[in-house]
């Protein structure tokens, strides 16, 4: 098995599996040292975000990308499965495209969306 890793622009992402890391608005972190306690605050973190109205928040890139997935990540986004928190990790299986579509562009296998938590808290060292 060959594993390689890149970094590139999303709309040139040609991989099996693309991970996409996604910071909120407002959303409130909290992070232990235990299982259970890092259960709770990701719990907690997902619930004060539902609460607060915070949402991942998607780059223009991140929005292009979405479209070539038929909306995907805004799905997943709009029902509450993924509020973003730092540390959460969600594996999108995206429908296969058309046979048109996949002319154009080739959809990756999977999609991985990887929270960073609050967007006023990354920087390179959370990345």
């Amino acid at each position: 098995m060959k594993i390689s890793v890149r970094s590139a622009a999303l709309d040139a992402a040609k991989a099996d599996v693309v991970a996409i890391p996604l910071a909120s608005q407002g959303a409130a972190d909290g992070a232990t040292g235990s299982r259970r306690g890092a259960a709770r605050a990701k719990a907690s973190a997902k619930a004060k975000a539902a609460v607060n109205g915070a949402k991942p928040v998607l780059s223009p890139a991140a929005r292009a990308f979405d479209r070539s997935l038929g909306g995907a990540i805004a799905d997943v986004v709009a029902r509450g499965e993924f509020a973003a928190s730092a540390g959460e990790a969600l594996v999108l299986y995206p429908a296969p495209a058309s046979k048109r579509a996949r002319a154009a562009a080739a959809r990756p296998a999977r999609v991985v969306l990887v929270g960073m938590g609050d967007a006023k808290d990354v920087d390179a060292h959370a990345l």
